[in-house]
């Protein structure tokens, strides 16, 4: 068997597990119009970049969920994706969160289509008789949200919540006010996905949008004090080659060689 009959058959391999019957239901009627997509799909995008042995597929398909979300531009393929997620063990919590997550960085409407795509996927399951895991439910934060969000946020980047003070609350307190309370104090401390894997889902969706390097080289260093190592950051970097294209991949990658 040469290099590339060997990618085709452990792409098409991965997207039985992956996606299951479906996965190849779609490639077989996208071939009909064009074969040279499939087998680049199958081979160079299942077989070598999603065949990356470092991150879990639950990992990946979190991360394409947060990509696709922040994109907002290809609905179908994000109902796709969240009916993998669910093939390979995430639950509707962890769904939901993801695109809850997503939300802060790419909107309130990518996170709306989101959460449609997701009730979507459902139904679909549903109709199959296939029942989701529901997952864990996010308790309530106690406490403060402002002082929440400041622990939160120098937990991880030391001294993070001052220097936020120092430079945009010169310009906007109340953005950094909102921003505190909100985006740290209350979505993030939701207690139903680590800090690990939030960073897991900030980083695919801001490299995903690729308009925001200051807060991609942010995360991405709150993404190693989160635990993940360097060669994982880039493998799911380079997962996003698929979704977003190289140059976005190429630009994100640049920004962890600095750190």
């Amino acid at each position: 068997m040469n290099e590339k009959s060997s990618r085709l058959e452990k792409g098409w391999q991965l997207i039985t597990e992956v996606h299951g019957d479906t996965g190849h239901q779609i490639l077989q009627k996208l071939a009909e119009t064009s074969p040279d997509l499939v087998h680049a799909i199958v081979g160079f995008g299942y077989g070598e970049v999603y065949d990356s042995p470092l991150l879990s597929k639950r990992y990946k398909q979190m991360a394409v969920v947060a990509a696709l979300c922040a994109l907002n531009n290809a609905q179908s393929q994000l109902e796709v994706h969240i009916k993998a997620a669910f093939n390979v063990g995430c639950t509707l919590s962890d769904i939901e969160e993801t695109i809850i997550q997503t939300g802060v960085y790419a909107g309130v409407p990518a996170a709306m289509n989101g959460i449609m795509a997701m009730k979507k996927a459902v139904a679909d399951k549903t109709a199959l008789g296939i029942q989701i895991d529901p997952g864990k439910r996010p308790e309530k934060t106690e406490g403060d949200r402002l002082q929440n969000g400041i622990q939160t946020i120098d937990s991880l980047v030391s001294g993070q919540s001052e220097k936020f003070e120092k430079t945009a609350g010169q310009i906007s307190p109340d953005l950094v006010r909102l921003t505190l309370e909100y985006a740290f104090g209350e979505i993030y401390t939701r207690n139903n996905l680590s800090p690990k894997e939030r960073e897991l889902i900030i980083i695919a969706a801001l490299t995903a949008g690729g308009k925001t390097p200051h807060q991609l080289k942010w995360h991405l260093r709150a993404g190693l004090n989160t635990g993940w190592k360097k060669e994982e950051l880039q493998e799911l970097i380079q997962l996003m080659i698929l979704y977003a294209g190289f140059p976005a991949a190429m630009n994100a990658t640049a920004l962890l060689a600095e750190l």
